[in-house]
C-alpha cells in the first residue's frame, strides 16, 4: 500500500512540476531602453545564473535618463503566469544590491510601444529591500515583458541590472 501511495504522490509531483513552461531561452529576443558600457542585453537571456555584474545587463546612468526598461519578446502571444528576475548580486549587502530595483514594475503589451502604468501586472512598493532573485505573478496573455523602472534611488538616473529573467506560464 505505501508503494501505490509514493507512486501516486510522484506522479501528482510531477504533473505538478511540468504545468508551467519557460518561454524565454538563448533564441529570444530582447530589448533594453539603454546599454551601460558592454553589459549587453543578451545577458539577461543566455541561461546563466550567475548574478556578478559581468554576468548581466545594464542599462544606462546618464544623467538624463528618465525611465529604464527591458523588454522580452516571447515570439507570440501566451498565457503567462509569473516572470522570474535574477539581479544583481555583488555590491556587498543585500539593501545595496537591490537599491535600484525597487520601485520597479512588471509590464505587459501586445507591441513594441512602452505600455502604460495600467498595463502593469506587478508593481513594487519600493519601500523595502528586495531578494536578487524575485519571482512574481503575472497572469496576463501576451506577447511582450516588460522590466520597467523609472524610480530614482540616491539620486541616480532609473538603472536596471538584470542579469537573468524568465517568463513562465502555458
Amino acid at each position: 500500500m505505501a508503494g501505490l501511495f509514493s507512486a501516486c504522490f510522484l506522479c501528482l509531483f510531477v504533473v505538478h512540476v511540468r504545468a508551467y513552461s519557460p518561454f524565454v531561452n538563448k533564441q529570444t529576443v530582447v530589448n533594453i531602453s539603454s546599454t551601460y558600457s558592454d553589459y549587453s542585453v543578451s545577458r539577461a537571456v543566455d541561461g546563466n545564473l550567475d548574478q556578478s555584474v559581468s554576468s548581466c545587463s545594464h542599462t544606462s546612468n546618464f544623467g538624463s535618463i528618465k525611465k529604464a526598461w527591458l523588454r522580452i519578446d516571447l515570439g507570440r502571444v501566451y498565457s503567462v503566469k509569473s516572470v522570474k528576475i535574477w539581479y544583481r548580486d555583488d555590491k556587498g549587502s543585500p539593501y545595496e544590491n537591490t537599491v535600484r530595483l525597487r520601485g520597479y514594475s512588471l509590464r505587459v503589451s501586445n507591441d513594441t510601444s512602452v505600455p502604460p502604468p495600467e498595463s502593469s501586472c506587478y508593481n513594487d512598493p519600493g519601500i523595502v529591500t528586495l531578494p536578487t532573485i524575485v519571482e512574481e505573478d503575472c497572469k496576463r496573455t501576451t506577447r511582450y515583458i516588460w522590466i520597467y523602472q523609472s524610480n530614482t534611488p540616491n539620486e541616480e538616473p532609473p538603472m536596471l541590472e538584470i542579469c537573468e529573467v524568465q517568463v513562465f506560464g502555458k
